[in-house]
Formats: C-alpha cells, sequence, structure tokens
C-alpha cells in the first residue's frame, strides 16, 4: 500500500427518510391549506351526486254535477271555480284515497281563498232533452191518420201535467215545442205553441214537416 494513498469507506447516505418527511410535511402543509390532493390517488375519481327533497303529491279533485263529470283540478283551482260559481256547493266531488264521494263544501281545504288565476273549466253545456221518440220524413209519412194514431195522446189535450211533450221541425228552419195538437185535417194540423209567454195556435202543413220528436220534460 502506498503511504500517499489511505482509502478510506464512506457509508453510503440514506436519504428517503429525509424525502419521505417532506412529502408528508408537504402533504400536511396542503390540508391546512384546503388543497386537493387528489394526486396521491391516482385512478379515484369522488363524484358528488344532488339530492331532492320528495315531492307531495298534489290533490286533485274529480266532480261530478246531475252525471256529468269534469275536472280534475288541483285544489287551489277547484275552490278557485267554485268561489266564481263554476262549481256549486251541491256538486259532488272525489279524490284519490277517498272511499266515498262528497259534496263540495265537504271537501278538507276547499272553503278559503284561492290564489292565481287559472284558466276557466270547460264551461258544461245544458243537458239536452230526453228524446222518448224520433219520426222522420224520411222514414214516416205525415198525415192525419199518422197524427190520430202516432200522436193521438195529443190532440186536443192540454199536457200540463204529462211528462213527455211535442216537438217539431219544418223544413224552414224554425222548431216548435207543442202543448197540444188542436185540430187534424186533410193538409195541415193546428198545433198550440208558446209565443212570448202566451199559447197561440198554429196552422202547420203536413208536407212541411222535417220530423217531429217526442221529449222528456
Amino acid at each position: 500500500m502506498s503511504r500517499h494513498a489511505t482509502t478510506v469507506m464512506e457509508k453510503p447516505r440514506d436519504f428517503m427518510p429525509d424525502y419521505l418527511s417532506k412529502k408528508l410535511r408537504a402533504v400536511d402543509a396542503q390540508l391546512i391549506r384546503g388543497q386537493g390532493i387528489g394526486w396521491l390517488f391516482s385512478g379515484a375519481i369522488s363524484v358528488a351526486i344532488p339530492t331532492f327533497p320528495p315531492q307531495t303529491p298534489r290533490m286533485l279533485l274529480h266532480f261530478n254535477r246531475d252525471g256529468q263529470a269534469f275536472g280534475p283540478y288541483p285544489l287551489e283551482e277547484a275552490r278557485e271555480y267554485l268561489k266564481r260559481g263554476q262549481i256549486l256547493p251541491t256538486d259532488q266531488a272525489w279524490y284519490e284515497g277517498c272511499a266515498n264521494w262528497m259534496s263540495v263544501v265537504q271537501v278538507p281545504g276547499m272553503i278559503g281563498g284561492a290564489t292565481g288565476t287559472p284558466p276557466p273549466p270547460p264551461s258544461a253545456a245544458p243537458a239536452g232533452p230526453v228524446v222518448l221518440a224520433s219520426f222522420s220524413n224520411a222514414t214516416n209519412k205525415f198525415n192525419k191518420k199518422f197524427f190520430q194514431t202516432e200522436l193521438a195522446r195529443f190532440l186536443k189535450l192540454n199536457p200540463e201535467g204529462q211528462t213527455d211533450q211535442l216537438f217539431i221541425r219544418v223544413r224552414t228552419g224554425e222548431e216548435y215545442s207543442l202543448y197540444r195538437v188542436s185540430k187534424t185535417e186533410s193538409d195541415h194540423c193546428v198545433v198550440q205553441v208558446d209565443v212570448d209567454g202566451v199559447r197561440k195556435d198554429k196552422r202547420v202543413d203536413y208536407f212541411n214537416i222535417n220530423d217531429i220528436e217526442i221529449h222528456q220534460r
């Protein structure tokens, strides 16, 4: 061995503990500052899913007036229609969960103020007459014999207490609701009609009759 060279075997320095210590201190600092550390968890993604409060179903009311159904309407709209008179206190109402139909005023929350101005419900058309019998000039020959057989009960009678009434349409477009048939001749009949609240006799020629109906009063 040379006297000028002295070999000193130095132990290699372990840098790993210092490196990790610095990294952990950096992570702590980021957590304190509120910074994200997603780079520590590669491949992990957190997705926030919004939640909504449960929706309460609206109370929908169905209505019936003299056998005619209408609706359904939310309670707020129904209260407004009741206020306007488009729904009547005597109408029947039903909503889901209700065992039976009830009068409008028995519906919980129906009596009270309404908010907003909803569109009006479809107007109920006036109920048409109940037709008990119908005759047309296409299938019947209107003459004296027809009136004396088919319409005999209306000849010279005053059907005030009767539950049916004659109704005649003529070719010229006029319509007559009759009280009675006063007279039958060979080519015409005389019927009693209401003119401005006064009963008057009117001649109707058979050939001019388009159709005849018997209505229920």
